[in-house]
């Protein structure tokens, strides 16, 4: 399994696009340097994935949400406290 890194910083995922495997995973990791609160929360998904399984707490810092991709598809994802800056994009290959 390979583990792709996205950050959760101020006002950004990085990177906001992915394009991963089935069968890999997302370690969404909060930056050290965060002044504000964010989340990672699953938008829209595949068919039959639940969305709750794909969404974290709300914190600045000190944070990590690690996810294994099953679906192919396309992922949508956006912090719901600033949703028009931080939206991030996972492409799900077979």
């Amino acid at each position: 399994m390979v583990v792709k890194k996205v950050s959760v910083a101020d006002d950004f995922f990085g990177p906001a696009k992915l394009t991963i495997k089935k069968g890999n995973a997302i370690n969404f990791v909060w930056k050290q340097t965060n002044y504000d609160s964010h989340n990672v929360t699953l938008i829209k998904a595949p068919k039959g994935v639940k969305r709750a399984g794909f969404t974290s707490v709300t914190g600045a810092i000190g944070l990590h949400l690690k996810r294994t991709f099953t679906a192919p598809g396309t992922y949508h994802f956006e912090c719901t406290i600033h949703p028009g800056t931080m939206n991030l994009t996972v492409t799900v290959n077979r």
